[in-house]
Parts: C-alpha cells; structure tokens; sequence
C-alpha cells in the first residue's frame, strides 16, 4: 500500500483512533495548522462527513483543480509528519 493510501484510510478512520495512536496526533497536528481556514474545512468535508468532490467544490467555491491540489498539500503535510515519526517510510 503506497503512502497516500495508508494515510486517507487513517483519515477515514481518525474518529475510530485511539488516543494513544500515533497517528492521531498526526492528524491533530495537521488539524491544527490548518484549523479555521478552507483547507481545514476540505478536511472535515472529505474525510469526516464523506461529503463528494462535487459537493466540498460548490460549499467551498473552488474549482476542481483548487480541491485536488488542496488534498495534495494535506497529504504531502501528513506524510512529512508520518515520516518523521517514523509511522510510513519517506
């Protein structure tokens, strides 16, 4: 399983993780940094309440390319902070 795999299924599964879970505080952090702004609105659009692409792109008024390329900076921050501690393999 690649490196975004691992990490959108923990980012599915993150109201399921325990405290102890690493993981979760990788998720926090990244919550965290991106609390109050669209990109930490994409996140709990996506990957909390399971909202479509289509859906996320009209509530937040971006384009599709914006969406995609929001993901990819949540998850590119996710993998340097997994990395780091050690949880996926740069």
């Amino acid at each position: 399983m690649n490196n975004k795999k691992i990490i959108e299924k923990k980012l599915y599964g993150y109201k399921k993780l325990d405290e102890s879970d690493p993981w979760k505080n990788v998720i926090d952090s990244v919550l965290q940094k991106y609390q109050g702004t669209e990109k930490g609105e994409l996140i709990k659009l996506r990957y909390f309440r399971r909202k479509s692409e289509v859906q996320i792109c009209m509530e937040l008024y971006i384009s599709r390319r914006s969406y995609y390329s929001w993901i990819q900076d949540i998850i590119n921050d996710l993998t340097i902070m997994a990395a780091y501690e050690h949880l996926i393999k740069p």
